[in-house]
């Protein structure tokens, strides 16, 4: 029979063979950190206080007065690990009621700790806090033999921090949009010279970030692996992997060899299907790329706890100062909209995009701003209203151009449209969400909110979309409809005030 290759599994597999008995206190990073030896009862409690997070989802539902089953109150990064030895140890020792390795002491406990690998700083500073003697033992996977062609030239304000970033080995990135994200990224894993994985979440995102690899790294998109839409190719250089398809093959992702994991739009790091696909990869390398690192739930530490702190960042500033971006100016417009029925949220929201005063005011002020030379985007929260806008707009204009962009627009569909906003063809994209994250097109210069939001990241990656520069854009414009009768709107309208003073937004 053949032998299995163990070290093609995840450290928690192999301990049998890697734990010692106890005795020396060893930490092992591999995919994990652990902690395989003994580790007082106060710093335990301690870890798990650090580790340990209120499930958002729990939280909103106890709010909203809905179900709770199957929503676990408390998200944990922590678990505990005992090798089969030690199972059999433990089963043996209970029947005997006795154990050969007991202690007296109640604050000690005797068991393998898994720990995410962002934590390392933060155990190795508790370590140094209660002076504790540990030696630490690099499992992580590299082979460092891949010589990259990379075609790419780093602006002064990317260079150090993608050097910082490769320094630290793992770690978050964070850059506007407009910042060159992906060329950063893309420089970063040809430094590391690993077999890359890279995570993304969407088919448009796939086919840019391939696109970007083949052209930054001199070679052919068939080079470049794919896994999504079909297929499970894995290259021996770049894969691109949509994270749908990726945690169906988790198991197998482990022992494909990857040393460098790179996740694009990692502030969805902390939703249970990314981490559950990046947690177990014991690449050496480990990083993630966004634009904002800033959750509406709170949920960051997250996100730094699986792939490792903030590396650099990136600021608006630096950019402004290397003419890579404008910065838009923001033009409230109050409508006059209002409903007895606020609550719930969904019923308000319902309620605003089905009003009929309010779309025609909308549409009427779009095509005030709107010029032949621009090209705009309109954000809304619905697909529905979307389809009202732009039905309103055709009717009112019949020479405007204007195309829907939502999540159920054909692919094909979509990135014609996409290449005719670049190319000038089109004055007005209406879109839902899909626009929060992947929409390249540069020439966009005038953004309209259609709906409130709140969410500051939400909000930034959609004025981001317009701080882009082209040849043919000399200014920008955000045009927020302030629903300023209705006092939960009100409210948000402070929360988006406050971003565009921090993006240094002048404000009519």
């Amino acid at each position: 029979m053949k032998r299995k290759d163990t070290k093609a599994l995840p450290f928690s597999k192999r301990l049998d063979k890697q734990v010692p008995e106890y005795g020396e206190l060893k930490i092992v990073i591999a995919d994990a950190i652990y902690v395989p030896q003994v580790l007082p009862l106060t710093i335990l409690e301690q870890i798990e206080s650090e580790l340990t997070f209120i499930n958002p989802k729990y939280k909103d539902a106890l709010k909203y007065g809905r179900s709770l089953q199957g929503i676990q109150r408390e998200i944990k990064l922590f678990g505990k690990i005992e090798s089969e030895k030690q199972n059999k140890n433990r089963r043996k020792n209970q029947s005997k009621n006795q154990s050969k390795n007991q202690t007296n002491d109640p604050s000690v406990i005797q068991t393998v700790i898994r720990l995410p690998r962002g934590y390392s700083n933060r155990l190795l500073e508790i370590f140094h806090e209660q002076s504790i003697n540990y030696t630490l033992e690099d499992q992580r996977l590299s082979k460092n033999n891949i010589t990259y062609n990379s075609q790419i030239d780093l602006y002064e304000y990317q260079l150090p921090i993608v050097k910082e970033a490769f320094q630290k080995e793992q770690g978050v990135i964070e850059s506007p949009c407009g910042s060159g994200k992906t060329v950063m990224a893309i420089y970063l894993l040809s430094l590391c010279q690993e077999k890359t994985l890279w995570v993304t979440h969407t088919l448009d995102l796939l086919r840019q970030s391939t696109k970007q690899l083949a052209k930054n790294l001199n070679l052919q998109p068939h080079d470049i692996g794919t896994i999504g839409a079909g297929q499970y190719r894995i290259s021996d250089t770049v894969t691109v992997g949509l994270v749908q398809s990726l945690i169906k093959h988790k198991e197998q992702l482990v022992r494909e060899g990857f040393g460098t994991v790179i996740v694009d739009e990692a502030h969805r790091v902390p939703s249970e299907t990314f981490r559950s696909v990046v947690d177990p990869l014991p690449a050496k390398y480990r990083f993630g790329i966004t634009a904002t690192a800033q959750r509406k739930d709170g949920l960051e530490p997250i996100l730094f706890n699986t792939i490792g702190p903030m590396v650099g960042k990136i600021e608006e500033k630096d950019l402004l100062q290397a003419e890579k971006i404008i910065i838009p100016r923001a033009v409230p417009i109050f409508t006059n909209f209002y409903t007895k029925v606020q609550e719930p949220y969904s019923t308000l929201m319902t309620a605003l995009i089905k009003d009929e005063e309010r779309n025609h005011f909308l549409a009427e002020k779009v095509l005030q701003h709107l010029k032949d030379q621009d090209c705009g985007l309109l954000i809304s929260e619905r697909i529905e209203h979307c389809y009202i806008i732009a039905d309103l707009l055709k009717t009112m204009q019949t020479s405007l151009s204007v195309v829907v962009l939502t999540g159920k627009t054909e692919r094909l569909q979509r990135e014609e449209n996409i290449q005719k906003a670049r190319d000038g063809k089109i004055q007005l994209i209406v879109a839902t969400r899909v626009a929060d994250e992947g929409l390249d097109i540069p020439r966009l210069n005038k953004l309209f909110l259609a709906t409130p939001s709140r969410a500051v990241s939400k909000v930034k990656q959609q004025v981001g979309r317009i701080m882009r520069t082209h040849p043919d854009k000399k200014e920008a414009f955000v045009f927020d409809f302030i629903d300023y009768r209705i006092p939960v709107l009100q409210n948000q309208v402070k929360i988006r005030s406050k971003l565009y003073q921090q993006l240094g937004c002048p404000i009519s």
